[in-house]
């Protein structure tokens, strides 16, 4: 009989708040100009974008690295509340390695005149969840710089 092997599987949690109202965080996850403005990681130039935002709609961020390979993230929404839940499956293409479908969810919570914004991505690989997490968290500071240099509805204080 063959050995079975049993994957581990874990979920990442992080959340950050944001001088920004939860309906302009939403807007920034959901609008393609908008995701392409603030998505750009280390050494990735984001590409084409694309989001159908319906349940059962799907999006793709593309990207390059600087080495020439492309790359993508892609998936299908599963839940969509303006402006505060979207859940999609989450899958990534051209690293060379699949980490699979994994589950992305993110809940948009206002903090007095802040928002904060918790990710829950689940069913990740034990082995890829620091990756997973360094690559979040530059995506947060990234989505921060963004909402910090504009003054739609004002600029809030942070929440601690």
């Amino acid at each position: 009989m063959p050995a079975q092997v049993t994957a581990t599987l874990e979920t990442l949690r992080l959340a950050r708040c944001f001088p920004a109202s939860r309906e302009r965080v939403f807007h920034a996850l959901t609008a393609v100009d908008e995701l392409k403005a603030w998505w750009e990681l280390w050494s990735h130039a984001t590409g084409a974008v694309s989001i159908d935002l319906r349940v059962g709609g799907s999006f793709r961020i593309e990207m390059q690295l600087s080495d020439g390979r492309h790359i993508a993230a892609f998936g299908t929404y599963l839940d969509i509340r303006p402006p505060e839940r979207l859940t999609m499956t989450w899958s990534t293409s051209g690293r060379g390695r699949d980490d699979g479908e994994t589950v992305l969810r993110l809940d948009v919570e206002e903090k007095g005149a802040a928002t904060e914004l918790t990710l829950v991505h689940e069913n990740l690989p034990k082995t890829a969840l620091g990756r997973y997490e360094a690559g979040w968290s530059q995506c947060f500071d990234r989505l921060g710089e963004h909402l910090g240099q504009e003054g739609w509805r004002g600029v809030a204080e942070p929440h601690p």
